[in-house]
């Protein structure tokens, strides 16, 4: 299966070292794409620093692809953010973002 997952903002680079940089109060984008024809329910969230968890709605895979806006909270923690990404029952997918202030 050829899966691509991207964290993607403005400035985002695919494939750096480096956590995605985001700001308070920015929305930050996860998508998925995939090249198997799917109708996958999917879901993220995402911890914050300060442990603060995050859901977003059921969304599902349409032209074989989903994409996630999360708008980071203006008062969670300034540090590192885990954010996983599920589709259906064997799909997992998870990153990092660094918020600041």
């Amino acid at each position: 299966m050829l899966d691509r997952l991207a964290a993607s903002l403005l400035t985002a680079v695919i494939g750096t070292s480096a956590a995605t940089v985001v700001h308070r109060g920015e929305i930050a984008h996860i998508t998925y794409a995939t090249d198997v024809s799917s109708q996958a329910a999917c879901s993220a969230q995402v911890v914050y620093a300060d442990g603060f968890l995050q859901q977003t709605g059921v969304k599902v895979v349409t032209g074989g692809r989903v994409t996630f806006a999360i708008r980071v909270p203006r008062r969670v923690a300034v540090g590192p953010a885990r954010w996983t990404l599920r589709c259906g029952l064997t799909t997992s997918r998870s990153g990092t973002w660094r918020v600041t202030r």
